[in-house]
């Protein structure tokens, strides 16, 4: 596994990344679909989500798709917490940090309006790399509100960062 893969991978959770590529593996997933997996540790689930290789026109809306839909699935199965990594900024992502909040935000702005009671207390966004200060933008800002309609991805993607970024697990070490 590479990237966000390699993270759950090495925080011991490769049962639920196991349990998500049997189900992809007979019928692959398409943007924004999502399902939740045990993950292998006690009181810990993953919500797999399928956003990446989307293109800069389908990533805004796959990862909103993504996010609401993981947070209906977890009020679901009655979860208080959820923790998301920024979706579509990885090496093979096309959103910048500032475009990934305001999508995985608007999800949240979404169900929280549509769920009033839910049993979900907290969202957590999981930044990995750079700064807090685009997800701080874009809440203090509330661009979340209301996304573009035609929101296209503004980051570019990059041979060299690629590369470097696949090198020993896709975490560029």
């Amino acid at each position: 596994y590479g990237g966000v893969g390699y993270a759950i991978e090495a925080a011991g959770m490769t049962a639920g990344l196991d349990a998500y590529d049997k189900v992809a593996q007979k019928k692959p997933f398409k943007f924004g679909d999502m399902m939740i997996t045990e993950s292998g540790k006690p009181g810990v689930k993953l919500a797999h989500v399928a956003t990446a290789g989307a293109d800069e026109k389908e990533q805004p809306v796959a990862v909103v798709k993504a996010i609401f839909s993981t947070l209906v699935s977890a009020n679901g199965q009655k979860l208080q917490r959820v923790a998301t990594p920024e979706l579509g900024t990885g090496i093979i992502g096309n959103l910048t940090q500032e475009q990934s909040a305001q999508a995985i935000f608007n999800a949240v702005y979404e169900f929280a309006k549509a769920n009033p009671k839910a049993s979900i207390k907290q969202v957590s966004l999981v930044i990995f790399r750079g700064s807090l200060e685009p997800a701080l933008k874009v809440l203090k800002d509330k661009t979340y509100m209301k996304l573009p309609a035609n929101m296209i991805g503004g980051k570019k993607f990059n041979m060299g960062v690629w590369l470097y970024g696949m090198c020993n697990n896709g975490i560029g070490k």
